[in-house]
This record gives structure tokens, sequence and C-alpha cells, in this order.
């Protein structure tokens, strides 16, 4: 198994999916979720991207990625000459690529959810962490009628 490094890499130098994901990230992107990326501020993003960076392919002095496709996403959409956290892969196998991708796409949907009433459980949350937190985070959250909107799906 190919061992990764740690990197902060500008997501310019992403020049594209790897091949071996291609299906599972269009089934990614085809996803309709709760928030948009207008929902975080620069700076959640970036420490999102710390706790959920993207894994890489190394080619040459660009990059493929092959998981952290939402990061990714929400990142370039806010800025799109971003550095974001990585793990960068030199020559992984085809086998770890595929798996990797499809437990992200599953697997992170299922450890996310919020369930049932998520409004309810974001306006909990921000009560527990306080509104000036809230507020870095995700500015325009005061609200439970601010939440709601964000978390409706977009057209």
């Amino acid at each position: 198994m190919d061992k990764p490094t740690f990197e902060l890499v500008s997501a310019a130098d992403i020049v594209g999916l790897c091949p071996a994901v291609i299906e599972l990230a269009d089934t990614a992107s085809n996803l309709v979720f709760a928030s948009s990326v207008t929902t975080l501020s620069t700076s959640a993003l970036a420490q999102l991207s710390l706790q959920h960076p993207v894994h890489l392919i190394r080619r040459a002095d660009k990059y493929q990625i092959f998981c952290g496709f939402r990061t990714y996403q929400l990142m370039v959409a806010k800025d799109v000459s971003c550095k974001l956290h990585a793990f960068v892969y030199k020559n992984p196998n085809s086998e770890f690529i595929q798996q990797m991708a499809a437990t992200e796409l599953l697997g992170a949907r299922l450890m996310h959810s919020l369930g049932s009433k998520p409004a309810m459980q974001i306006a909990k949350i921000i009560g527990d962490i306080g509104a000036v937190e809230a507020e870095r985070i995700a500015p325009g959250l005061r609200s439970t009628r601010a939440i709601s909107r964000s978390l409706k799906p977009l057209e």
C-alpha cells in the first residue's frame, strides 16, 4: 500500500478526477445537499478541509482527486485560489481508490446525517456552541427560520 504524505495543495493544481472513480464522482455530484457553499464562512471551510482532507494522486506536478469531493467542491466554489489539506499518494492501487470513493459516497452521508428534524438539531448545536461561534462558522444562521431556509434543497 502506497503511504500518503499530508500536504497543503493549491486547488488550481488539482486537474481532474482519477479515472477509476469517474462514475462514483458523477453520483456524488448529483446528490442534493441541505446547505450551499454560502452557508459556511471561508475560515470554517478551511478548518473543514483540515478535518475532512481530500485524497489525491500526484501526477508530475499536478494532482487527480479520488476522495473528498464535497470538500473540494465547497472550497473551490468559495475560493478558486484556496489551498486544501490533502493526503497525497504516488501510486495507489485501483481497488483502494474505488473503495475509498465508495466509502466516502455512502459512509460520509450516513456518518453525518442529522436524521429527522435537522433544523431543530442545528438550533440545539448553535445553542450549545453559542451564537458568536455559530456566526463565525455559518454567517446568517442566527434564527431557526434562517436555519430552515438554509436546509431547503437547492433547485
